[in-house]
């Protein structure tokens, strides 16, 4: 069997070029993962906020 030394050349290219594409989307999703857990957090605290700011209109504690 004999080996085209350019065939192999371009598979070993469009391999590296796979592999580093695959990296950079990995990397592009897990700095996207990090953004919506911190959002997620964001939105947690302003639902507290929203429920403590409700419970002192309740109580008369809060004008406005």
């Amino acid at each position: 069997m004999r080996f085209n030394f350019k065939e192999i050349t371009k598979l070993h290219s469009f391999e590296k070029n796979t592999l580093h594409f695959c990296h950079s989307q990995t990397v592009e999703a897990s700095a996207a993962f990090e953004e919506l857990i911190s959002y997620k957090k964001d939105c947690e605290q302003a639902k507290e906020a929203l429920k403590q700011i409700t419970e002192l209109k309740i109580h008369g504690n809060l004008t406005n």
